[in-house]
């Protein structure tokens, strides 16, 4: 049972990460210059896009433990 709910954890990692990925180039278009950063426009997008998959597993990670009772509930997301 335990290997199910692991599943349906990584299926709603991968739904919230999809649908918030676009949200990588629009930032990236916002704070991209090429004269300010020495990063490629698409090393700055693969940058979000990792730390929006990690951010948004921990907060999965903190979700699950507050309602195991192991903590408290989570500050809620803002993306």
């Amino acid at each position: 049972q335990n290997h199910s709910k692991i599943i349906m954890s990584r299926a709603t990692l991968i739904k919230l990460y999809n649908k918030y990925e676009h949200l990588a180039v629009e930032y990236a278009n916002k704070i991209f210059d090429e004269q300010a950063i020495s990063l490629e426009k698409e090393d700055i997008v693969q940058e979000l896009k990792m730390k929006m998959f990690t951010t948004i597993r921990s907060y999965g990670k903190r979700w699950r433990k507050y309602k195991n009772g192991e903590m408290n509930k989570p500050v809620k997301l803002e993306i």
